[in-house]
């Protein structure tokens, strides 16, 4: 389908072109495990030990091999891989409303909806200044009567049931904060600070997942690895079964350092474990699949046909 036309911004910004990728170790982008904040293409590709404002400096970022651009801070947690092959993670007969949790800059929200039409977005994100810019990536990309975020701490229960309005989502997806300190990564400004310190327990993600869906209404989550146990357990706890599980590798011959996740709400049955996705086939050589999805906008179920996304 046709991509959406980027509006005139006024945003004052860098402008990122559709050059070199911030450098790659072990298939992923350098700095540990892909998580919130890695993977998109960024002409800085610097990080900083210095605290600073959320937004004190902003820069345009390609995805899908430039096909969209968007806004987000340089520094603190960058949507990047693991929010691209999210947003791919949906599959294509997925309609209605999408509720985004930790929406960020809404990469997640916008990929999707530039998917798939049949998509009505609502995101929340906890910084308000981020969420300004989500709603300012919207108009740029004239997906605004599509995709709304709204500021709101998604733990407070009162707030989440006012914005909810009695209108659940018939899907949801989530990218939540990794707590970091076990791959030796460092908060290094505020907003990272910030979402560490609000890098609840996954069941606590779980449940608001559970009353922000509808019965029977599929989650679709981004984690490491090695919490994919305590997420099945916590799930289970929140009455979300029948899990597909797609392990994401940077090699064949490598272990998963990323999965992807799909829960049902009110749901048993059997988990799945679907055929890994495969980065990289070599040294800088990403995998037909892996370009398919990071650069042509193209879905995991589509790139898989043999999978069965229900």
């Amino acid at each position: 389908m046709p991509r959406p036309t980027p509006a005139t911004s006024d945003l004052t910004t860098k402008t990122a072109s559709d050059g070199p990728e911030r450098p790659v170790k072990d298939g992923l982008v350098e700095g540990g495990p892909i998580a919130k904040g890695d993977g998109a293409t960024d002409t800085s590709g610097q990080r900083s030990s210095e605290k600073t404002p959320v937004t004190s400096t902003v820069s345009r970022d390609a995805f899908w091999g430039s096909q969209i651009m968007l806004s987000q801070p340089q520094r603190g947690f960058r949507a990047g891989t693991a929010s691209v092959l999210l947003a791919a993670w949906l599959p294509v007969n997925t309609k209605g409303r999408l509720i985004d949790l930790g929406a960020g800059v809404g990469t997640l929200g916008l990929l999707a909806a530039s998917r798939l039409p049949g998509l009505q977005v609502h995101g929340f994100e906890r910084v308000p200044e981020i969420a300004a810019l989500a709603r300012q990536n919207a108009h740029d990309l004239g997906l605004s009567q599509r995709v709304t975020v709204t500021a709101l701490d998604v733990f407070d229960a009162s707030a989440l049931e006012a914005a909810l309005e009695g209108k659940p989502g018939q899907a949801l997806v989530c990218n939540p904060p990794f707590t970091g300190q076990a791959q030796g990564r460092r908060a290094v400004d505020a907003y990272r600070a910030s979402a560490h310190q609000r890098a609840q327990a996954l069941q606590d993600w779980f449940a608001v997942a559970k009353t922000c869906l509808v019965a029977g209404g599929w989650s679709y989550w981004v984690l490491p690895a090695s919490q994919v146990q305590d997420a099945l357990q916590a799930a289970s706890r929140c009455d979300f079964g029948a899990a597909k599980i797609l392990p994401v590798q940077s090699f064949a011959e490598r272990p998963a350092r990323l999965v992807l996740l799909a829960l049902r709400k009110n749901r048993r049955g059997d988990s799945q474990i679907l055929p890994p996705l495969v980065l990289y086939d070599g040294p800088g050589q990403q995998s037909a699949q892996a370009c398919a999805i990071l650069r042509q906008g193209r879905g995991i179920w589509e790139v898989f046909p043999a999978l069965s996304p229900t």
